[in-house]
């Protein structure tokens, strides 16, 4: 579940080394992470939203 909410802030992420980017290149998250600190929060905004609707 936690993983279907948005991100409020602008998340920046190393790619891990499986994933064949050019060096130097930096990822933004969409989407939240379970290792995220924000997710939780995240996920109860989410929910608010579509029980409010």
């Amino acid at each position: 579940a936690y993983l279907n909410a948005l991100l409020n802030d602008e998340i920046y992420i190393k790619p891990p080394a499986t994933i064949h980017i050019m060096t130097g290149k930096i990822l933004r998250l969409c989407k939240s992470l379970y290792s995220l600190k924000q997710v939780v929060q995240c996920w109860s905004n989410t929910l608010v939203k579509v029980l409010g609707q």
